[in-house]
């Protein structure tokens, strides 16, 4: 996965969807450490909570428009923490949901994983900012088969996928 996230920081189109790599990488570090998880358990976690975000932003897109939901991804997304990044997507229910996923699938109690969340969602939606070109990962990460399993790498390979064409 660095090796695709470093080919990824040397082409121009792409370098503002990924920000700041040290930045980024002391999050997840953060997130793990805070999550008292190894890495799988800290993917699971990233993994689960891009998938609710997927399905907020879908539901963003189809009652605001792309641009704007572009515009919301570029506002929130980041390496600081942002408790707006998931209030503005998910509701309380299924923020709830989601917690209890998380529970279910890595073993961090839902206590430790609330305060997480601020933290991985902004993260998450770095991956999908434009920038100067108008490149985005969002429409094509909008647009996967939704199969349950959205991570870090998914959307590293998605973002080569762009890069080769």
């Amino acid at each position: 996965m660095f090796d695709m996230v470093a080919t990824l920081l040397k082409n121009p189109l792409f370098a503002s969807n990924t920000g700041d790599l040290g930045a980024m990488l002391g999050v997840v570090q953060q997130i793990a450490s805070q999550g008292g998880g190894d890495p799988a358990t800290t993917q699971a976690l990233l993994g689960i909570v891009g998938r609710y975000l997927q399905t907020g932003l879908q539901a963003h897109q189809q009652a605001n428009g792309a641009d704007e939901t572009q515009a919301l991804v570029d506002r929130l997304g980041g390496t600081e923490p942002n408790a707006e990044a998931i209030s503005a997507l998910l509701d309380a229910p299924q923020v709830e949901q989601m917690i209890g996923e998380i529970e279910s699938r890595t073993g961090i109690p839902a206590g430790t994983i609330e305060p997480l969340l601020p933290m991985a969602a902004p993260l998450v939606l770095n991956f999908l900012k434009s920038n100067e070109q108008g490149n985005s990962l969002l429409s094509g990460y909008l647009d996967q088969d939704a199969d349950g399993d959205i991570d870090l790498s998914d959307l590293m390979g998605l973002a080569m996928k762009y890069i080769n064409r």
